[in-house]
């Protein structure tokens, strides 16, 4: 594994539907996985990562712990992963 993608969420489903769909495309061929960490959400976020994107690996805290640690929280999901490098991907960013 050499890229891990982490990605923080709470409660933007629609959001994170298209942040998983560019990353996956832009990741294509590259060794890598996606972690979303949701950070107990009230929407129908986890779900829909479960049934959309089955290769993402999904992390539910039971508690919204904030941006930070919920980072922290996915990086070292990754390190037990053995990635090489780590992208912390605010998927709100490019709607700036």
């Amino acid at each position: 594994m050499n890229l891990s993608v982490v990605i923080l969420n709470y409660n933007v489903r629609y959001f994170l539907e298209l942040c998983l769909q560019s990353v996956e495309a832009a990741i294509s061929g590259i060794p890598s996985e996606i972690i979303v960490i949701d950070n107990n959400s009230t929407d129908d976020s986890c779900e829909m990562v479960v049934s959309k994107f089955p290769a993402v690996q999904l992390i539910k805290n039971e508690l919204n712990v904030g941006f930070s640690k919920g980072n922290n929280i996915g990086i070292k999901f990754g390190f037990r992963n053995e990635a090489d490098y780590f992208w912390i991907l605010n998927k709100m960013s490019y709607l700036c």
